[in-house]
């Protein structure tokens, strides 16, 4: 017999018991056993209960990260609103912007003094696996007649 790891096999290995225990007793096979019996059954319940609690548990997680992306997605639209609310308010170059984590407009850096020209790298060629190409002949110039 197979070994049973799920609640799903548990619970209905449980209910088929019981409802052989119940036809057998009915025929009189074998005798009522009141107490064992209320005990898988009040088990069974139980576990119905948690696995139910439990599913209801998965799928309200579902939903709570659903509305987590949602609620991310238009908290960081409204925060970047704010952000260039705060920039027009203060202005590009405010330093107080920095407090807000909005980037400070700074001056540009000026060129460097020298314009020396600088050596431009030389063109590598890719070499292809195989044989080594021969150069080609010139072509031979039109005799003069």
């Amino acid at each position: 017999m197979a070994k049973i790891t799920s609640l799903a096999d548990f619970m209905a290995d449980w209910r088929r018991l019981l409802s052989l225990l119940m036809a057998n007793v009915t025929e009189g096979l074998i005798p009522d056993m009141p107490v064992l019996r209320g005990k898988l059954e009040d088990a069974l319940a139980r576990l119905e209960r948690t696995s139910a609690q439990q599913d209801a548990i998965r799928a309200e997680s579902k939903d709570n990260a659903a509305e987590s992306r949602e609620l991310v997605q238009s908290g960081s639209d409204v925060a970047l609103q704010l952000r260039a609310a705060i920039r027009a308010h203060l202005g590009p170059r405010n330093p107080m912007l920095a407090e807000f984590r909005v980037r400070v407009l700074s001056p540009r850096r000026p060129k460097p003094a020298g314009t020396e020209k600088k050596a431009e790298p030389a063109v590598r060629r890719r070499r292809r696996g195989g044989a080594k190409a021969e150069p080609e002949a010139p072509a031979p110039e039109p005799a003069a007649s």
